[in-house]
């Protein structure tokens, strides 16, 4: 498989304006706010760890290039984020169904623009989920 960029956040914190992360019954908008990240439903602390955790995505590796695959669930994804840059560049990764890959705990994962699916740990896709 040829290399490809396994970082799932294209936007740097720094750049970063608002965050968006909806499953399939609720929705979280994070507002930067000067150095502060704000929420209405959830505490400045929870709001910097969720936006910590989305910056350093990284997926464990390429698991396939092209299309994403029925099996994937990326057609109902289970979880959304979206960013924002202060220029108004956007981007988009969707997370989809639960596997195992090599024995290890996934959530399948695409980032708009790049043509594969991804492996993102079980456990981080989690949190996130948990918002």
């Amino acid at each position: 498989m040829p290399l490809i960029e396994r970082s799932l956040c294209p936007i740097a914190e720094s750049e970063l304006v608002e965050l968006r992360l909806v499953s399939r019954d609720r929705s979280l908008t994070l507002t930067r706010r000067a150095d502060a990240w704000t929420s209405s439903t959830i505490t400045a602390t929870r709001a910097r760890e969720l936006v910590e955790t989305v910056t350093a995505l990284r997926a464990e590796l390429a698991v396939h290039l092209g299309a994403a695959r029925p099996r994937e669930g990326l057609g109902k994804p289970a979880l959304t984020v979206s960013g924002t840059s202060a220029n108004g560049k956007h981007y988009r990764l969707t997370l989809g169904a639960r596997a195992t890959l090599d024995d290890s705990p996934i959530v399948y994962a695409r980032l708009d623009g790049v043509d594969a699916t991804f492996a993102l740990s079980a456990r981080i896709a989690e949190d996130l989920q948990n918002f």
